[in-house]
């Protein structure tokens, strides 16, 4: 196997520990904030992160021949016109030996399921770049006619090459979304705000912040929150996404836990109930990061304004966890067929 998605860090370190015993030399290239969680699986293995390979050329001059080189969680970085994409890209290639772990197989949406499988091996989907795989063109695969982003075509190009812990990627999950109506008055707020924006910024992705900000903070939206805690059973925990905010949440429910989506440290499946008080705004992967952690049995409550900034952002991160799921289950389904034909 090459590609492994796994939710549980027990099989990370799993699959790590039989790695080890399989080859003399490891690489291991994550994220730096998954590092303590299995940083005791890790000895004598040489670690780097992500956020480092642009300092030095080490993992490209001192490739070895019989390195095993594993890519911990590199859907998240999906974007191609980044240094870190033609850094991974080049190290990827002095290495025969390489497999993915990753709780997902692509981020934000299936065109992006490219960027990590090149990887590997640009001949798993049968494109030799991004550009031609996100044209969704027409293709003939085992003598059926599909589109290449089609669910079930690209599951099948996996599936013999793919372990998949879970069914599909939101098995036991429920998600609830809780609108919120602004008051007349903070209705009134954002437009002006809007009108500030607009002429303060000349770029969209700032001026989406800035309201999503206003937004998140009004007493309409603490008002919900209230309302959903005084209605759930179990102990819950609140998500933001800058810290600033929390202290204000603190404030309100000081006998709740507040963290914001960079704080995941792996006891969210400690909690019976996830409040995403803010909908994720500058890496829609860092709620995948939350859901990934969560028991079957967990409710996601979504607190979501009725303004058209969140409604953006909202409509991001649906699609995504929904192509997430859809995919995963297809994939499964094809792994499974696989080993039953086995």
């Amino acid at each position: 196997m090459r590609l492994f998605y796994i939710k549980t860090l027990e099989k990370k370190k799993e699959i790590i520990r039989q790695k080890k015993t399989e080859f003399n030399h490891i690489v291991y290239l994550l994220p730096k904030k998954f590092y303590d969680e299995i940083e005791d699986s890790l000895n004598g293995v040489e670690v780097h992160f992500y956020e480092d390979i642009s300092k030095s050329n080490d993992l490209i001059n001192f490739a070895r021949e019989e390195s095993l080189l594993i890519l911990d969680s590199p859907a998240r970085y999906k974007n191609i016109s980044t240094d870190k994409f033609r850094r991974l890209s080049k190290i990827s290639k002095q290495y025969a030996n390489k497999i993915i772990i990753d709780t997902v197989p692509f981020a934000s949406e299936i065109e992006y399921l490219y960027v990590p499988l090149s990887y590997i091996d640009r001949n798993i989907l049968g494109y030799q770049h991004y550009y031609s795989f996100r044209e969704n063109n027409s293709e003939i695969y085992q003598n059926k006619q599909y589109r290449s982003h089609d669910f079930e075509l690209n599951a099948k190009k996996m599936s013999s090459i793919a372990y998949q812990e879970y069914q599909s990627f939101l098995d036991g999950i429920e998600i609830k979304t809780h609108d919120v109506s602004l008051t007349p008055e903070e209705k009134d707020g954002y437009e002006k705000k809007k009108e500030d924006y607009f002429n303060k910024f000349d770029r969209f992705n700032p001026i989406v912040t800035a309201l999503s900000d206003y937004s998140n903070m009004r007493d309409s939206v603490y008002d919900k929150i209230g309302e959903v805690l005084q209605n759930i059973d179990g102990e819950a925990v609140l998500y933001t996404n800058i810290k600033t905010h929390n202290k204000y949440l603190k404030q309100r429910f000081p006998n709740v836990r507040v963290r914001t989506f960079y704080d995941v440290n792996g006891d969210e499946q400690n909690y019976k109930n996830i409040i995403l008080c803010e909908v994720p705004i500058v890496r829609a992967y860092l709620f995948t990061d939350v859901i990934s952690r969560l028991n079957k049995g967990t409710t996601v409550h979504v607190i979501k304004p009725n303004v058209p900034a969140i409604k953006l952002l909202y409509n991001r991160m649906s699609t995504e966890y929904t192509q997430l799921d859809e995919f995963t289950k297809i994939l499964r389904k094809e792994i499974d067929h696989i080993e039953t034909r086995s």
